[in-house]
């Protein structure tokens, strides 16, 4: 089958007159500049009164680029101190820190376990030396000792001595 077009019926017109207007639309919008001239002006009316060697290319305002360091410290901070370097934590826990003298000599500090506290897989000991209470974990030091278990009702702690347990009083 082949299909007519019948060019007196108003779909087929509008659709010509469409495609006219989109054709002028992109003449007027996809091509070049034009540039309107006038009868009055005169090209060369303006040549004669401006010599050839005062002319230059219009180029607008040209700042020079800067370039400076965003994150240098401004002029009017002066001068800053660097900051030491802090060597990394050492990763591997010591069973007893090294303190340079002899295990007799270290002396023994009162401990008492003030309570265990559990919770999310974890315990965590409460005990009293010097008078002041804390919590601890397992691999924490106090004083020469390090909190080694932490059990139900008792704690283990390593140190210069040897083993030490603490048990809960109450």
């Amino acid at each position: 089958m082949v299909a007519r077009f019948n060019l007196r019926q108003p779909s087929s017109q509008l659709l010509i007159i469409c495609c006219l207007l989109v054709a002028a639309l992109g003449y007027f919008f996809w091509s070049p500049g034009l540039v309107a001239s006038s009868g009055s002006y005169s090209d060369t009316a303006q040549q004669d009164s401006v010599s050839q060697e005062t002319l230059q290319p219009v180029t607008g305002y040209s700042a020079l680029p800067v370039m400076r360091d965003p994150f240098a410290v401004p002029q009017e901070f002066g001068q800053v101190a660097p900051i030491p370097a802090l060597s990394p934590p050492d990763k591997n826990y010591p069973s007893v820190p090294h303190t340079g003298l002899p295990p007799s000599a270290i002396p023994e500090i009162s401990l008492e376990l003030v309570g265990i506290v559990s919770g999310g897989g974890q315990k965590v000991a409460i005990i009293k030396s010097a008078g002041k209470s804390g919590s601890y974990q397992i691999r924490d030091y106090l004083g020469p000792y390090q909190l080694l278990a932490v059990g139900e009702r008792s704690v283990t702690l390593g140190g210069p001595q040897g083993k030490k347990v603490l048990l809960l009083e109450r």
